[in-house]
């Protein structure tokens, strides 16, 4: 596997950020839901056709990853993010029309690879995975005012619905992460033997747990940015991570993983030069 992207401080959490969308369909499903880290706190706008969301920071912020966790849009959907560096002024940056879904190489056998990690997902497959989608500035802005505009004709439920914005400059590691990465699915299902003979099973929401190593790091990535997830995020606190194929562009993004960190390791400098640790996290799902 080739590179990965982090996501694990976002901007769109901090104190006095403000939000605001083009309708809502409802008093319990508001515009601010999306500052939530629960996924399964959504929006939901009244329709499907050009429905913004505007995020206003109290200060300019440094961004040029954005995501929109646990949507429900469709293949047909595209989202344009515009950047304003004043409030109210004039936006600088334009990004998109983007697909929601971007295509990518698989990992693996099926159009998903192992376990969905990348690819096309068909309607089935979507139901069991949290759809995200990422875009990318395509380098650091600076941000005051940011605004989402998602269209999407082929919408199956004729809105936009969608848990969490992210938005975060991102970090990727100079170096590759190590061979050795661990992918499982945690299922807590029970079965239950009934007195009379046979069993039932009791079925829960299963999640994923993705255990990153990194073995070869660079000092000011071991150091600097694995030390900043773990203050910044910490235990309690919500990260978003991308998988990048062969060529690591963000044309070829993977499925990303949103979840918690459930743990990072010591930074170990284990030869000249070079460092090793490692990140686990936990999916939450909405």
């Amino acid at each position: 596997m080739a590179n990965v992207l982090f996501l694990y401080d976002n901007k769109a959490l901090g104190a006095g950020v403000t939000i605001a969308a083009s309708s809502q369909a409802s008093t319990s499903m508001v515009a601010a839901n999306l500052l939530d880290p629960d996924p399964g706190i959504r929006w939901r706008a009244t329709g499907s056709a050009s429905e913004t969301v505007t995020l206003t920071f109290p200060s300019v912020v440094d961004l040029r990853w954005l995501a929109l966790i646990n949507h429900n849009l469709s293949l047909a959907a595209q989202v344009i993010a515009e950047i304003a560096e004043v409030y109210d002024g004039a936006f600088t940056t334009t990004v998109g029309p983007q697909d929601a879904w971007t295509g990518v190489y698989g990992l693996g056998d099926g159009r998903l690879g192992i376990e969905p990690l990348g690819g096309y997902p068909s309607s089935s497959e979507r139901a069991d995975m949290q759809a995200v989608a990422l875009i990318d500035l395509g380098s650091v802005v600076g941000c005051k005012q940011l605004r989402l505009t998602i269209t999407d004709p082929d919408n199956p439920d004729g809105y936009v619905t969608a848990g969490v914005l992210f938005a975060d400059a991102g970090f990727t590691p100079e170096r590759n992460m190590s061979f050795d990465w661990r992918l499982a699915r945690v299922d807590p299902s029970t079965q239950i033997r009934l007195e009379a003979g046979g069993a039932r099973a009791i079925k829960r929401t299963s999640w994923r747990t993705l255990a990153l190593p990194f073995g070869f790091a660079e000092e000011s990535d071991a150091i600097q940015f694995f030390g900043d997830m773990e203050r910044l995020a910490g235990l309690s606190g919500h990260v978003l991570i991308t998988a990048f194929p062969g060529a690591g562009t963000a044309a070829e993004q993977r499925t990303t993983l949103y979840g918690l960190l459930a743990g990072i390791e010591g930074v170990q400098n284990w030869t000249f030069g070079l460092y090793r640790t490692g990140v686990t996290i936990q999916e939450v799902r909405g």
